[in-house]
């Protein structure tokens, strides 16, 4: 740790230390309490954060006038949380039920793919093989025009069929899950669509 301080006639100056590797706490300290230094925090989220120092925006040694800023880069653990099913829910009734998962707390975290009514469902389900999922159908039925795009009908009434991010994975705040909704006619159809039986439990997780 590079320590000094001096008057000069243009004033107070410090060296700057190294602290890479330190706590915030054990950063400031050096920084602003020894070598005058005004520190700033940037906070990144990395698999292997331990809340240490990984970067610092002047370099260890550098002397600069007392009160200089100094922007200290932490890595901190990236937070995670386990998918859950919400097949068989309407897109407001997902949100409400997750209000800490972190892909839906960022705008555009659970994005409608494509809102279709039951007949286009029904016609994706028909061209569908056992080894194919409905959104690799129903993007080729899109990509060929064959397929009436009806978001701008949904009253919210819409039911979940399909969610791209698989429930039991561990997602981050930068996961995106695409969902294709479908508007039905009578609710003893929507009834059959599977999931959304059982209360949605969320399961947050720190990487070590």
């Amino acid at each position: 740790v590079y320590i000094r301080t001096r008057d000069s006639a243009s004033g107070k100056t410090g060296r700057m230390p190294d602290c890479i590797g330190m706590s915030v706490a054990e950063a400031r300290k050096y920084a602003e309490t020894y070598a005058l230094y005004k520190v700033s925090v940037t906070e990144i989220e990395t698999d292997e954060g331990d809340n240490t120092v990984i970067d610092q925006s002047i370099a260890a040694g550098t002397v600069s006038e007392a009160g200089s800023e100094v922007i200290l880069t932490v890595a901190i653990p990236r937070v995670s949380v386990v998918m859950p099913d919400i097949v068989g829910y309407t897109y407001d009734e997902a949100l409400e039920l997750m209000p800490d998962f972190a892909p839906l707390a960022r705008e555009n975290g659970l994005r409608i793919y494509l809102t279709i009514d039951e007949e286009h469902y029904n016609e994706i389900i028909t061209m569908g093989e056992e080894d194919t999922d409905i959104y690799t159908v129903a993007s080729g039925m899109l990509e060929f025009g064959a397929m009436r795009v009806t978001s701008e009908d949904d009253d919210g009434s819409g039911i979940i069929v399909y969610q791209s991010r698989k429930p039991g994975i561990l997602v981050t705040e930068e996961t995106s899950c695409h969902l294709i909704i479908v508007l039905f006619t009578n609710e003893s159809e929507a009834s059959d669509i599977p999931g959304g039986d059982e209360p949605i439990e969320i399961t947050e997780t720190v990487n070590e």
